[in-house]
């Protein structure tokens, strides 16, 4: 009977790890699936599936604090949950020392700044975009900018192409990112196209900019906010518009933040 008693416990144990296993393997796929994943080989897919459980195990880790009230924030698995950590450096790439300094600080309003405020619920900011394995992060913070600018103008909001600013702005790359002053800088001297007719590619480029395709142009200049002042950020947002910003995203908390 012990004999028969430890034989089943035994086959339970092994039933019930094959059941996770098999568990684990469908969620994987559904990852690659959802994020569109394809890998060059069996040993990359084995390599990348690790990194995925390693930071599945520490998004669970950490939301189990979550649910334990010790911690303020959730915490969920994403595009990047099997990148590396040098990998996902390389999408952070916006760089202060190609921040050439504007010729203007923004001066506040002085009017009255509402305790909230969201340009989305206006209609002047457009869905989420994804820079893919790009560090174009700065592109896409310039031309987010500049939409609801030309959404208050006109009252029409487009999608303008990130690309054309990957391609076409010197000294920026993929690999060595940019800033939003030099996509600024090279917007005063030139025209924008649709992302329709420059769609995105996510990663670097010739310059294919077709001055008969231009969707926009006329930025004049470009003006820089107060270092560490949040009442000229919350005015700035209030009565200008969108504000194109970068911030420190090198944190595991920020990278799986949900």
């Amino acid at each position: 009977m012990k004999l028969t008693i430890v034989l089943f416990a035994i086959s339970c144990a092994v039933s019930c790890l094959a059941m996770k296993d098999v568990a684990m393997q469908a969620e994987w796929e559904q990852f690659k699936s959802q994020h569109g994943k394809t890998y060059e080989n069996q040993a990359e897919e084995r390599m990348r599936q690790k990194l995925w459980l390693d930071n599945k195990a520490m998004v669970e880790q950490h939301n189990k604090l979550y649910e334990a009230g010790k911690v303020t924030y959730y915490l969920a698995q994403n595009r990047l949950s099997d990148m590396t950590e040098e990998e996902r450096k390389r999408l952070r790439n916006f760089h202060p020392s190609q921040k050439p300094a504007a010729e203007n600080i923004y001066v506040p309003s002085g009017k009255t700044v509402p305790s909230s405020f969201d340009w989305r619920t206006k209609g002047a900011v457009n869905p989420i975009k994804n820079q893919n394995n790009c560090g174009s992060c700065w592109a896409f913070s310039t031309i987010t900018s500049i939409e609801t600018q030309y959404f208050l103008a006109t009252k029409n909001l487009k999608s303008f192409a990130e690309q054309q600013l990957v391609d076409c702005v010197e000294g920026t790359s993929c690999e060595t990112g940019g800033s939003m002053s030099l996509g600024y800088q090279y917007l005063e001297k030139h025209g924008l196209e649709a992302e329709a007719s420059y769609p995105y590619k996510g990663e670097d480029g010739d310059c294919k900019y077709d001055a008969s395709k231009t969707a926009m142009k006329g930025v004049t200049s470009y003006t820089d906010l107060p270092a560490g002042n949040e009442d000229a950020l919350k005015d700035a947002v209030a009565n200008v518009g969108v504000i194109a910003i970068a911030i420190n995203a090198s944190r595991n908390d920020f990278q799986f933040y949900a």
